[in-house]
């Protein structure tokens, strides 16, 4: 038996050593828990190559049909608009309608994004307008990831079965 454990009976402070107990072992599972998560996103954005070099799986970065190049640095106002909208230009001539869409973006991207403002307008909002072009659906959502390189994105379907996205 673990001597944290044992310890709940022997000493008189027991309700808070069994608490301090659960808060170790809850800490640990939310670690593995988040790693875990950690490793399903890497997957399902890039893929699995189990000896570092080949694909295995091909996530959505590596099987995507469709890219749409910008030179455009994304910290300018109103070239995250223009990116996403040439992107949905793509998708919808590939028959890709009537859904909304979630937007992955590297960290850097992510941040130009959130604080791009110019006179009064906030591209963040107007990003988040073309996203959910479908009423009644749900909406999609900008999304960071640390798994795409800098300079990169992906814009994907929203699943209409997702419980996790915003109405």
């Amino acid at each position: 038996m673990d001597g944290k454990l044992a310890s709940c009976a022997i000493y008189e402070n027991r309700p808070r050593i069994c608490w301090v107990y659960r808060c170790d072992k809850a800490k640990a599972m939310l670690s593995a828990a988040q790693r875990c998560a950690e490793v399903l996103d890497d997957i399902l954005i890039q893929g699995w190559k189990p000896d570092g070099t080949n694909y295995v799986i091909s996530g959505l970065h590596q099987s995507a049909n469709n890219d749409y190049s910008t030179s455009t640095d994304f910290g300018t106002f109103r070239n995250p608009l223009k990116a996403v909208t040439g992107d949905l230009t793509l998708l919808w001539a590939d028959n890709v309608n009537e859904v909304n869409f979630n937007l992955v973006l590297h960290p850097t991207q992510y941040a130009e994004l959130i604080k791009s403002v110019s006179t009064g307008v906030i591209e963040y909002d107007e990003v988040m307008k073309l996203l959910a072009l479908i009423p009644d659906m749900l909406k999609g959502q900008v999304i960071m990831s640390n798994d795409l390189t800098d300079s990169t994105g992906i814009l994907s379907p929203v699943d209409p079965r997702d419980c996790t996205s915003r109405r």
